[in-house]
């Protein structure tokens, strides 16, 4: 497993320019697997097809019922596919103890705004931002969060909360979306016109930073 690891370790770090840890982190936190669970897991990984990486990675899954990796990974693909039927049950395996699970509770909730759930889409983003606040992450306030936050309020017709939700965004990014165009965009957003769209892959690093930060704390 050692040289599997090297291997795996090389493929993350060559696909992701921000992935954090060394090879001496990455390979004190694996833990121990079957091998032909993490060789179906690598092979998920590298697959250029959407079939073959779902049918590795759901073999992944299968041997090693306990691993979150192959979970968040199915439902990375899921997601990708915009198919969030598939994507929630996987995602909904990733323990809150695990490196990815505030990235995977934010994809939940942008499933449920496409599902067309805004209610139980304001529930996990109104969750996301507690939990971050309570363990005092510093920049909590993401306004991505904020942006997907009002998008289920606003379509809820709950406007008020939408609009001062949006506002703490476009302070918190203002090359995002300038404040003129605020209420435009709630009563787009309100009469469910695709004005406004769920924020989802350009906070990745920013999700993974916070979920470290709720692990050490232990709190979420």
């Amino acid at each position: 497993m050692d040289l599997h690891s090297r291997l795996a370790w090389r493929m993350l770090s060559a696909s992701d320019r921000n992935y954090a840890l060394s090879l001496a982190e990455f390979t004190k936190r694996q833990r121990r697997l079957r091998l032909d669970a993490f060789e179906h897991y690598i092979r998920g990984l590298s697959a250029s097809e959407d079939d073959a990486r779902l049918r590795e990675l759901r073999e992944a899954a299968r041997l090693e019922p306990d691993w979150p990796e192959p979970d968040f990974a199915l439902g990375e693909v899921y997601f990708a596919r915009r198919d969030c039927d598939g994507a929630l049950p996987w995602y909904a395996r990733v323990p809150k103890t695990h490196g990815r699970y505030v990235e995977a509770m934010f994809a939940t909730g942008v499933c449920r705004l496409l599902l067309g759930q805004p209610d139980r889409a304001e529930e996990v983003f109104t969750s996301l931002q507690e939990a971050l606040k309570s363990n005092m992450v510093s920049g909590a306030d993401l306004p991505e969060i904020l942006n997907d936050l009002a998008i289920a309020r606003a379509r809820q017709g709950k406007t008020a909360a939408a609009q001062t939700d949006l506002r703490r965004a476009a302070d918190l990014d203002r090359i995002w979306i300038p404040r003129k165009t605020i209420i435009h965009s709630i009563l787009a957003c309100w009469r469910s016109r695709p004005m406004m769209q769920p924020r989802r892959r350009i906070i990745s690093v920013k999700l993974r930073n916070a979920s470290q930060i709720v692990r050490r704390t232990g709190r979420f």
